[in-house]
């Protein structure tokens, strides 16, 4: 962005009058192009009525940047006002399966027109569902286009220089310049540090105590408890009922070991190998003489070729385009890079190919099996392996030294066949009690438990969206048994606690069955309602349908008691649990929708409307879950899948 700045003062005929068109600009450094002409600090004063950027604003070159700038007023005078002129554009990436795409993109060109810039092209969007990289670029190349005709600045070849950084990358793949060495075990770090290093943030090691399985033997998926030891980083793991665990998994073994089988030059298993680029280029010599100068890359620290696709390297997700474009020059067979590069060329033809195949990179080089890949390109090319969020479903207080997660295991079924499993909820399915576990925890403040424990609370989460939950009855447990130890000491009442639940059936999938009867017999829980959407000989119900048929009572607890609301599963679920809401306020306290409006808004503000939701990856697909088999971590579900 470029500035034009104004001093404004109150003049002796009580005039605001700007000041700086009669002072001097100074400039640490000022920029000259090619044509000789100068754009010095003068220019950042504000001239004459027509507001030309091109005669009116100072600028710089990339390599001078500016430390300081400076105006030298006529006289001493006591400023009133501060005025500078911005021009700006922003690109926002994001995802359409979760609401308010792009929204804080947008919400950041609206900030930045409130403080008087104005936008010189219109919002780039990227959709990580559709396009993203291309979308980037087209927008990318078309507001630096913009940008110089605005501003008077460069040339065509200037533009395109500019197109061609985009198509580049000092991580795109060249031979000459990436290469892999093996390196002594004695270079290797512990597997904390190595994490660590890799994700850029603390994790901590853990262990698997326990995990039962929740389903009921005749159910078409498994939903696993799985409990995990923190003990020994309680400190750092410290954590309240609606936070998530971060949990760093592993690829399956199988895909692993089908990706080394096809590769060019695998190394021996437990050869511990270091990533290496070539940081000189061949126009230089280095120090001794050679051409070549080899650094530690740096991105991820020495180990095996296994434990790196195992640990660090996302194969499962199904490659981009640019990546796509990369691989096609892999390829030996004319008619294979033909295929590929229609798929890099072409978005609906590659989303189509995406979304019906899911492909894995090992799928990839099956489909295209003329591929030669060697470890340098897959390390340096392919994604790092993300950690997974899941709702906690415990209370610290109420199971100290335990965190645990409640996970479907995820198996799904493409359009074109094809078997796939979650990446996390498999690992955590298949692992052996004692087992490590790297993990660590995110603050979700926003999903917490109120301070005032006598306002009521309604909870909605169907099927697994019922994980935070758990932890909050828990918590109210333990909470109320302290208050009898105490004798009432501090007289401290509770309000109402009604939980929402849906599931398929009530003797398949109805997960926790036993611990909610409990918590109702008890006076934990106040009402819990089920919805069942594939109950023999009964009308399918969702959640949704018992908060309309209850609506009295939600009223009364949301807007009369000013009670808090919980929702937590997918969008699509938390999209029609909320237009209910907003139905139910509306018919209940004889309100018109800009009042409904009005209140929502209000319930937000006051931090009384808490969403805990996911999103989807793909477009519709066919999946299927089968017991004694695998699926993923967070809560994927419905006809539209994500691990997240």
């Amino acid at each position: 962005m470029l500035c034009k700045y104004a001093f404004y003062v109150e003049g002796a005929n009580e005039f605001i009058i700007n000041l700086a068109l009669h002072g001097t600009a100074a400039q640490e450094t000022t920029y000259t192009d090619g044509n000789g002409n100068s754009y010095d600090a003068n220019l950042a004063i504000e001239g004459p009525a027509n507001n030309n950027w091109a005669d009116g604003c100072s600028s710089t070159a990339v390599n001078q940047p500016t430390t300081w700038w400076g105006l030298y007023l006529p006289k001493l005078a006591y400023i009133t006002n501060l005025k500078f002129y911005l021009r700006n554009d922003v690109f926002g990436l994001g995802s359409s399966a979760y609401p308010n795409f792009c929204a804080f993109s947008q919400l950041i060109d609206k900030t930045m027109e409130s403080l008087g810039a104005t936008r010189i092209y219109s919002i780039g969007e990227g959709d990580e569902l559709c396009g993203q990289e291309e979308a980037f670029k087209t927008w990318a190349k078309k507001i630096y286009q913009v940008a110089c005709g605005f501003f008077n600045v460069g040339n065509k070849i200037g533009l395109n220089d500019a197109s061609d950084v985009l198509e580049k990358s000092d991580t795109i793949w060249r031979p000459e310049t990436f290469r892999v060495i093996e390196v002594p075990i004695e270079n290797r770090l512990s597997l904390g540090e190595e994490y660590c290093k890799v994700h850029k943030k603390s994790v901590l090691k853990c262990r698997l105590t326990e995990r039962i399985h929740l389903e009921k033997r005749h159910s078409s998926k498994q939903t696993i408890l799985a409990k995990i030891d923190i003990s020994a980083n309680i400190d750092s793991m410290n954590y309240s009922p609606g936070d998530h665990l971060l949990l760093f998994p592993n690829n399956s073994p199988a895909l692993v070991s089908g990706i080394i089988e096809r590769l060019v030059d695998a190394p021996d298993f437990d050869q511990v190998l270091q990533l290496q680029r070539n940081t000189s280029g061949d126009a230089r010599l280095d120090r001794n003489g050679n051409h070549d100068s080899w650094n530690d890359w740096g991105r991820y620290p020495p180990c095996t070729l296994t434990d790196m696709l195992t640990r660090y390297l996302d194969i499962s997700t199904p490659p981009s385009q640019e990546l796509l474009n990369i691989l096609s020059s892999q390829a030996v067979k004319t008619e294979e890079k033909f295929q590929i590069k229609r798929l890099v060329n072409n978005t609906r033809i590659f989303d189509e190919w995406k979304n019906n195949a899911r492909p894995t990179i090992l799928d990839v080089l099956k489909q295209f099996s003329s591929i030669q890949l060697t470890p340098a390109f897959l390390i340096s090319q392919l994604p790092l392996l993300l950690p997974r969020y899941y709702s906690i479903s415990s209370s610290l207080d109420a199971t100290p030294g335990e965190i645990h997660v409640t996970a479907d295991v995820l198996e799904y079924q493409t359009p074109d066949g094809i078997k796939h499993q979650g990446v996390c909820s498999s690992w955590l399915n298949n692992l052996e009690i004692g087992d490590e576990i790297y993990c660590n925890v995110r603050k979700a403040p926003l999903f917490h438990l109120p301070n005032d424990q006598s306002v009521p609370i309604i909870m909605v989460g169907p099927g697994t969206g019922i994980a935070p939950f758990r932890g909050f009855w828990m918590q109210r447990k333990n909470d109320m048994e302290h208050e009898l130890t105490t004798r009432n000491k501090h007289n401290q009442s509770f309000g109402e606690m009604y939980l929402y639940f849906g599931c398929h059936n009530t003797t398949a999938d109805n997960i926790y069955r036993d611990e909610i009867r409990q918590c109702e017999k008890e006076k934990i829980l106040t009402k819990c309602f089920f919805a069942f959407s594939r109950e023999p000989g009964i009308k399918k119900t969702y959640v949704q349908d018992l908060i309309k048929r209850n609506g009295r009572d939600i009223y009364k607890m949301i807007v009369k008691e000013n009670g808090h609301v919980y929702i937590c599963g997918s969008i699509q679920m938390a999209s029609d649990v909320k237009k209910m809401l907003r139905r139910v306020i509306q018919s209940w306290g004889k309100k018109s929708e800009s009042q409904v409006d009005e209140y929502i808004d209000k319930m937000k503000d006051e931090n009384r409307l808490h969403e805990d939701i996911f999103g989807i990856a793909v477009k519709k697909l066919k999946y299927r879950t089968k017991t004694a088999e695998q699926k993923p971590n967070r809560t994927p579900r419905m006809s539209f899948f994500k691990e997240t």
